[in-house]
C-alpha cells in the first residue's frame, strides 16, 4: 500500500518529461559539481565504465534522483566519508531474476551511489520510499527525496534497488533502459 502511495503522489505531480537520449558523461558533470559543493569533509568519487551505452531519459529529472541520493548520502556522514558514483552497462538475466524477482530481464545503464554512512536497519529500509518518510529532524528533511527519486525511477522505465546495513552504509542502484535505435 505504501509503494501505491509513492506512486500516485509523484505520478499525480510529475512534471512534463523531456526524453533525449543521454550517456553518462552528465554524471560526471554533476559528480563534479557535487564534490565541488559537498561537506569539506566528504570526498566524492565518480567512476565510469567503459563504452556507456546511452539511455533515453529526462537529464533534469535523471540530475535530481543523483542530487537526492547524494544529499541523503551527505546527511548519513556527519563526520565525513565517502561517496561513490558508477555507471556501468548491465545485462540483467534469469540468474539476477531469480535473487530479485521484480526486475524485467534486459540491458540497461546501472547507476550506483554509495556512501560509507550510517547505514539503515530492516525496518527504515522497508520505508524509505514512502512519501513523508524521514529519520531526520523535522527541520532538516521532508521526506520526499526518496519518493522523488523512486517516482522518476518508475518514470522512466527503471528499477531501483537498495542494500544497506547500520554503520556499513548504503548502496542504491538505479537501473535505466537503454535507449533504443
Amino acid at each position: 500500500p505504501a509503494m501505491r502511495v509513492a506512486e500516485s503522489f509523484i505520478l499525480k505531480n510529475a512534471q512534463p518529461r523531456k526524453f533525449k537520449f543521454l550517456g553518462c558523461e552528465i554524471l560526471y558533470r554533476e559528480a563534479c559539481y557535487l564534490a565541488a559543493t559537498s561537506h569539506h569533509h566528504i570526498d566524492v568519487e565518480f567512476l565510469p565504465g567503459s563504452d556507456l551505452n546511452n539511455c533515453r531519459c529526462d537529464r533534469a529529472q535523471v540530475e535530481q534522483v543523483l542530487v537526492n541520493l547524494c544529499v541523503n548520502a551527505r546527511d548519513a556522514m556527519p563526520d565525513g566519508g565517502r561517496i561513490a558514483i558508477r555507471c556501468d552497462n548491465v545485462a540483467l538475466d534469469a540468474t539476477y531474476r531469480e535473487r530479485h524477482p521484480w526486475t524485467v530481464p534486459g540491458r540497461y545503464v546501472a547507476l550506483r551511489v554509495s556512501d560509507s554512512g550510517s547505514g539503515m536497519d530492516p525496518d527504515t529500509l522497508a520505508r524509505i520510499f514512502e512519501p513523508f518518510f524521514t529519520t531526520k529532524p523535522k527541520d532538516k528533511g521532508t521526506g520526499l527525496g526518496l519518493a522523488v527519486v523512486y517516482g522518476v525511477v518508475k518514470q522512466h522505465d527503471g528499477l531501483i534497488d537498495v542494500e544497506s546495513e547500520p554503520g556499513r552504509g548504503s548502496t542504491f542502484e538505479i537501473l535505466l533502459p537503454l535507449a533504443r535505435s
